[in-house]
């Protein structure tokens, strides 16, 4: 079955949104009249202390039963010189988004934010602190952009679908419309869903999509990006959290957030709530190195994996469980999902509300971030049990998710 097309994206298409844009787009970029826009109060000097006007807060509603949704995905650029690497997605529905694309070789400075927060898009660019509002057309395509990934990992809640056979299109307003193409197998998901302007001018199509089973509900597991030009990314989805408490601030840049609650981008600390799964726990060496001992995980993973019993999903993703230091000292082999009982030998963790809070590099700064989740934690009158790491790239100089139970009481 054929999947609708998509154009080359605009000159002001957001650079977040396709990482280095003028290299995948070339001369399909097409030009836009010019469009007056309210100056920044920063322009002029963007090291003032201008103080910024603080947005109201976005509109808090749950969508299709979830208040929020996390992904972290692996990116495959067409263009390998972009060098982009990791996508994280986070969702306060409806109305708040915080996009992550991080650039391999430089995961704690070269990274490009998008936030939306309520009605306002914000985009922060590598190795500038100041953040900038997208206004007139350059927001409403970054918004149409961020609807169609929602549309897709909410499917089929969130927008009002009509049509027949295997074709179906939601009406975004002033923002355009989404076409989505439903797959053969009479699952009702898509295997494609597209963007047209609201000039009906095809913008984007998240095309080859398959899925996969996460807590009761399908969420992709990967798809493809295009535009006219060609694949703009090839994306396997690691990993779809639903369930965990985001504070409105995390979708604001620093900047934009009042004095009194500032703090770092990407070091608030974030609660989920009941986390549940199933190990198998190993023994690491004392003071082993933690390259040597991700490498060791992903050769554990292949092999378990071979032995599991039909129905059970191995995690790709190593897990360490980690001394009050935060050194590792037991490999966990994480099982998604599968019948019950478990296989032999694999320990239930009971339902547990845990804190994490995301390191730009597994290998550095777990101390400090550990002690911000302990202070997270002692703050919300709790009593912290054992943190573990989530590696989230497979590789020790990447990105990893801190992770701190709290202990019963």
């Amino acid at each position: 079955m054929g999947e609708p097309a998509a154009v080359a994206p605009t000159c002001r298409t957001p650079r977040a949104l396709v990482p280095l844009v003028a290299a995948l787009a070339g001369s399909a970029c097409r030009p836009e009249p010019p469009v007056a826009e309210p100056p920044d109060p920063r322009a002029a000097s963007p090291d003032s202390s201008v103080p910024l006007e603080v947005p109201d807060p976005p509109r808090e509603e749950a969508v299709g039963g979830l208040r929020t949704l996390s992904t972290d995905s692996r990116l495959a650029l067409a263009d390998p010189a972009a060098g982009a690497d990791q996508l994280q997605v986070a969702y306060l529905f409806p109305e708040a988004i915080r996009w992550r694309l991080a650039v391999r070789g430089d995961p704690g400075a070269d990274r490009t934010l998008v936030y939306r927060y309520g009605g306002r898009v914000f985009e922060t660019t590598p190795r500038e602190s100041a953040s900038r509002e997208l206004l007139s057309l350059e927001r409403l395509a970054t918004l149409l952009s961020l609807e169609l990934r929602r549309a897709l990992f909410l499917w089929p809640d969130g927008f009002e679908w009509s049509g027949e056979g295997s074709v179906r299109q939601a009406d975004l307003g002033n923002l355009g419309r989404l076409v989505a193409t439903l797959a053969a197998d009479g699952s009702g998901r898509p295997v494609a869903i597209s963007s047209l302007d609201a000039q009906d001018a095809p913008r984007e199509t998240l095309g080859r999509v398959t899925w996969r089973e996460t807590g009761g509900r399908h969420f992709p597991a990967s798809l493809e990006r295009h535009s006219a030009t060609g694949r703009i990314w090839a994306e396997e989805v690691l990993e779809v959290r639903t369930g965990g408490t985001f504070l409105p601030d995390f979708f604001l840049p620093v900047d934009r957030r009042p004095p009194e609650r500032g703090s770092p981008a990407g070091d608030i600390p974030l609660l989920y709530p009941r986390v549940a799964f199933h190990a198998l726990a190993e023994p690491v060496p004392a003071g082993a190195d933690l390259g040597a001992l991700v490498r060791r995980a992903r050769e554990r993973q292949r092999a378990v994996a071979r032995e599991l019993e039909p129905g059970w999903t191995l995690s790709t993703l190593p897990i360490f469980a980690l001394d009050e230091g935060g050194g590792p000292r037991e490999l966990w082999l994480r099982l998604e999902g599968g019948p019950e009982p478990p296989p032999d030998g694999w320990a239930q963790h009971a339902p547990q509300d845990v804190w994490a809070i995301e390191v730009p590099r597994a290998s550095a700064g777990v101390a400090e971030a550990l002690a911000k989740l302990r202070s997270a934690v002692k703050g919300a009158g709790q009593k912290a049990g054992a943190p573990y790491m989530v590696i989230l790239e497979g590789r020790a100089d990447g990105p990893a998710r801190l992770v701190l139970p709290v202990a019963p009481r």
